[in-house]
């Protein structure tokens, strides 16, 4: 997907990974939809591509915790806690327990919710908040559980590179060709 300011060029490669191309297009489309709504608010987006890849490097590097990374983004969009926690709907000490670490990062609802307020959505740091939060709780990423338990063949791809020992190597090739 090509941003651009006024309209967004979406491009898929075919090939063996027509099984994703769904799902791509769906994102592609719920991205164009955010990407709109923001550009027609005074014609910015908060975060560009680039400052969220510089986000997620620094956080990669220093090794953050679900509760920092979301911490360090709450402050870098210049949030208050207090204003999350009323845009959620939950306590101060409830947002800052989960920052701390004394909470478990929240369940999918919530975090969509948490989400839209810290106005990721629909951009790698989503994607990366929510793989954080399925590490700390030893699951699948809410945010692709349900689509991978309704695919039967993504699930036997996954298994099959699972039992060849898929490297990082034939991943990125995979991204790439989807991309």
């Amino acid at each position: 997907m090509i941003l651009h300011r006024q309209f967004v060029v979406i491009t898929v490669v075919g090939g063996v990974f027509n099984l994703f191309i769904n799902n791509l297009l769906t994102k592609c489309f719920v991205c164009f939809k955010i990407c709109v709504s923001k550009l027609t608010n005074n014609g910015n987006m908060n975060l560009t591509q680039q400052e969220c890849n510089d986000i997620i490097s620094k956080l990669d590097k220093e090794n953050y915790s679900f509760g920092l990374a979301m911490r360090y983004i709450r402050q870098k969009q210049g949030l208050t806690i207090r204003k999350v926690a009323k845009d959620v709907k939950k306590t101060p000490t409830y947002i800052s327990d989960i920052e701390r670490g004394n909470n478990k990062a929240p369940e999918k609802e919530l975090m969509q919710q948490i989400l839209v307020v810290l106005e990721i959505e629909g951009t790698q740091l989503q994607d990366y908040l929510y793989d954080l939060a399925a590490k700390e709780r030893g699951k699948v990423s809410e945010d692709i559980a349900d689509y991978i338990m309704e695919h039967e063949d993504l699930r036997v791809v996954i298994r099959m590179t699972q039992q060849q020992k898929a490297g990082k190597e034939f991943w990125t090739e995979c991204i790439k060709r989807i991309q």
